[in-house]
């Protein structure tokens, strides 16, 4: 996933790949990246415990924001399965990001 776009912003490749991840398509490669990430992750945001407990403390998200954003992908699959179209996880991530975490 690394490319220009997220040249000067760390943070937009983290909570692309936490959608990822509550989505149930975060790549092997992706999850050990952030599990190598960890420590880094916790020391940031000051907490301890995984990955995506750090990410969730240091954006100040409630313990239920996977599962709303698994329903919202089933929803929004289920939707464009019905026009005979196929979503995209990682355009979906991008996407979801884009609408809920940038100003």
């Amino acid at each position: 996933m690394a490319n220009d776009r997220y040249k000067d912003k760390p943070l937009l490749l983290l909570l692309e790949l936490y959608v990822l991840d509550a989505i149930g398509k975060l790549e092997e490669k992706d999850r050990a990246l952030l599990e190598q990430m960890t420590p880094k992750l916790c020391e940031m945001f000051g907490t301890k415990g995984t990955w995506k407990q750090a990410i969730e403390k240091g954006m100040e998200f409630p313990s239920h924001l996977p599962s709303l954003i698994a329903e919202n992908w089933e929803k929004n699959s289920k939707l464009a399965k019905e026009q005979k179209l196929q979503l995209n996880p990682k355009e979906y991530a991008m996407q979801f990001v884009y609408n809920n975490f940038t100003q």
